[in-house]
């Protein structure tokens, strides 16, 4: 009996537990964990206790004290007493944003609330399906940047009013399109709508397809890559126009740079609000009026298959239209990033291929829409506090103004907070009509001049930076020599690249697999290894993926003659001079630990995007391997085999030909084989910069969360990792 009541007393407690604390995980509908915040109703009380965990708000360049900011709770805790507006002790929750525009939007928000209204705040990060779905539970009470029809989610909870949409963040809203430089435009004046496309097709000739020109679309995954790639159909410019994917958006951004740079023409999908959109002149194409039952015909998957394409959402702000919801693409109607799509985007995907609402066609062409920016805002917040729904209502920014604050962001390698630090103290003209009179003189007080918020002190450390040194430095590279660059990315294209994976894809499948295993045998002398390594290629060919393969094999092939032809003489200098080797040594530490996104840059900005710029960062990652084990393998040849050679008058190129050679050929072929296995390793880097291949697929599966997709692609490339391993390990073990 005493054992039955401890057994029940232990179950009261662990009850009791339960409901004293407030559950740290609410599960959305979909099955995705949500972290619940100390702002549900639940666990309000606990708020100030959870607080520590929130961002903290540091001193920044705006001048803000040092000592405020380290007095100030990881809450966010405003100095002062709190006014009306934020009587509350619960902290008001703000959704911590990952893309440019939404991190400064929300940083000026957040300072306004602390430093205006007495507010204490947190910014909580997290993908934007589980923020909305925290929006919805009042986890989290605000998103500072919400775009107007880009979640049905949002949609259906702004119907069931549990969130309301609030202003108009961005004058004139988000705009989009087909985009040319300026000076393109002045130079050839008939050049403005998407009719004139054609005739002025070789102004933007393709460097990777001879005789036709190029589209710079989205990267792999993007939504805008459906429409885009299905209005270049339907305007009939995919016969003269290659369809470009670079990869990712930073790629995009370099090679759109480094065409204003060299005063290059360039044709590419871009959007606004953008930092590059404040750096360069750029002039749309024009198209034909916004139609929105064409324009959800153009972003139906139904004929992705046969043009090669998918499409989904980037992790930036969808400024791409309404994806689709197809197989294959976002499965449960949401986007890469969890964003619910539009509910009409996802009904249009009728078999007929016209749209829902019997407007557009197959066929169809469409301007761009434009998009709202807005603020979102839990229920409760709306009803609790008015004064500060009053101030989301005016907020509003000029997209020139927007646009420089985030180049400003970028150039300056500032934070959000810092971004929005300076807008405040800078711009009181634009946000004095935002905020009630009493917020307007705490701000005033707090921003209105420099001389009244001295610079923060530099603390124990100096100041020192070489990145804009180096970034100066590149751009005159590029302006003075970038044309230099091109034709050695041209030469190396058309006499090697493009030769050999013509080549490699002209071969019939069952060639290439009859060639594989007799390599393999030839290897291993083991008839079951040919077998495997047959089997292995075949089922990269039933995953869909033989042409993706053959793209990948021949950059791996390309980039290990170039290791080959440069990675033998260093080993050799390095093994024969002492003090090369003293040289060289650094420089090959320096390569193997630099992460290859370093050096992909300036390699991006020189050569372009494509196989090129991956061919080259291919060759400096893994090149090392090979020099340092050519040079070891040289080292350790026998001393007296040496003495022996010099003897018989032996002279160096016969010594190193016939003596030092083929004894260092273990370690040789070693080092072969782990120059070969880190090429193969960048496979995946190399397609965000556009190198088509099986890293394509994988880039693109983990845009668009397609594990199924990820998990072909990674199947494949480790099926091509262990053959080549094996065949370069078997004949090092000959040697």
């Amino acid at each position: 009996m005493p054992k039955k009541w401890l057994i029940a007393l232990f179950l009261l407690l662990m009850a009791s537990s339960a409901v004293m604390v407030a559950p740290a995980a609410a599960r959305a509908s979909d099955g995705r964990v949500v972290l619940a915040s100390a702002g549900t109703e639940s666990n309000a009380k606990a708020g100030t206790e959870n607080s520590a965990k929130a961002s903290t708000k540091a001193g920044t360049e705006d001048g803000t004290p040092a000592g405020e900011d380290e007095g100030r709770s990881a809450a966010g805790t405003a100095p002062g007493s709190a006014t009306g507006a934020c009587a509350s002790k619960a902290p008001i929750r703000l959704a911590g944003l990952d893309w440019e525009s939404g991190q400064i939007t929300t940083a000026i928000i957040d300072r306004l609330l602390r430093d205006g209204y007495g507010c204490r705040t947190e910014i909580v990060p997290g993908s934007s399906a589980s923020l909305e779905t925290a929006l919805m539970q009042n986890d989290i009470q605000l998103i500072a940047e919400q775009w107007v029809g880009r979640s049905a989610v949002m949609d259906q909870a702004e119907r069931e009013h549990r969130v309301a949409i609030i202003g108009d963040t961005l004058k004139g809203g988000a705009v989009q399109g087909w985009y040319v430089p300026d000076y393109v435009q002045k130079a050839y004046p008939d050049l403005k709508t998407v009719q004139d496309l054609a005739r002025y097709a070789r102004l933007f000739p393709d460097p990777e397809k001879p005789g036709k020109a190029r589209l710079l679309n989205c990267p792999s995954g993007w939504v805008c890559e459906t429409f885009n790639t299905r209005l270049l159909k339907n305007t009939g410019l995919s016969g003269a126009y290659n369809n470009v994917h670079p990869g990712t958006g930073a790629a995009l951004d370099a090679e759109i740079s480094a065409a204003f740079e060299q005063h290059k023409p360039i044709l590419f999908y871009y959007w606004q609000p953008s930092g590059l959109m404040a750096k360069y002149n750029m002039r749309p194409i024009e198209f034909p009026a916004y139609d929105e039952g064409c324009w959800k015909t153009l972003l139906k998957a139904e004929d992705d298959a046969a043009a090669g394409q998918d499409a989904a959402t980037d992790s930036t702000p969808d400024v791409n239209g309404t994806a689709s919801g197809t197989e294959g693409r976002t499965k449960d109607g949401k986007t890469k990033d969890g964003k619910a799509l539009d509910a009409g985007a996802q009904a249009g995907g009728e078999k007929d291929g016209k749209a829902r609402d019997g407007r557009g066609g197959p066929g169809c062409v469409s301007g761009f829409p434009v998009s709202k920016l807005t603020v979102a805002v839990s229920m409760p917040f709306r009803q609790q506090h008015p004064e500060l729904v009053a101030l989301l209502e005016k907020l509003q920014f000029e997209p020139a103004i927007l646009n420089r604050m985030i180049l400003d962001m970028a150039e300056h390698r500032r934070k959000g907070d810092e971004q929005a630090g300076i807008f405040l103290r800078d711009n009181p003209d634009i946000w004095q009509h935002w905020v009630s009179d009493d917020a307007r003189v705490r701000l005033q007080q707090k921003y209105g001049s420099a001389a009244e918020n001295p610079a923060q002190p530099a603390g124990f450390f100096p100041s020192w930076s070489v990145a804009d040194a180096l970034n100066h430095s590149l751009a005159r590279t590029v302006q003075k020599h970038g044309e230099q660059f091109r034709r050695i990315s041209q030469l190396t294209l058309d006499g090697l690249l493009l030769p050999l994976e013509q080549a490699l894809d002209g071969l019939l499948p069952w060639l290439v697999l009859a060639v594989l295993g007799l390599v393999a045998w030839h290897a291993t002398r083991r008839l079951w290894m040919a077998v495997l390594c047959m089997a292995g290629f075949y089922v990269v060919g039933g995953f869909g993926l033989w042409t993706a393969l053959m793209q990948t094999l021949a950059l791996l092939i390309a980039s290990s003659l170039f290791i080959m032809l440069l990675g033998f003489p260093l080993g050799i200098i390095m093994a024969r001079n002492e003090r090369l080797c003293r040289i060289f040594t650094p420089v090959l530490d320096i390569i193997q630990t630099m992460p290859s996104f370093v050096y992909l840059i300036p390699v991006l900005m020189l050569f372009g995007i494509g196989k090129v710029p991956a061919l080259f960062a291919t060759v400096v990652y893994a090149i090392a391997p090979l020099i340092r084990l050519t040079a070891l393998g040289i080292r350790q040849v026998d001393a007296r085999m040496v003495e022996a050679a010099d003897s018989f008058g032996n002279t160096r190129w016969q010594l190193l030909w016939w003596v030092l050679l083929p004894q260092a050929r273990p370690s040789i072929m070693a080092g072969i084989n782990q120059a070969v296995m880190m090429s193969l390793g960048m496979v995946v880097v190399a397609s965000m910069i556009g190198a088509r291949g099986l890293g394509e697929h994988v880039l693109q599966a983990i845009q668009t969360l397609n594990i199924g997709q990820g998990v072909q692609a990674g199947t494949a490339i480790v099926i091509l990792a262990i053959v080549i391993d094996r065949i370069t390990q078997a004949y090092g073990r000959k040697a």
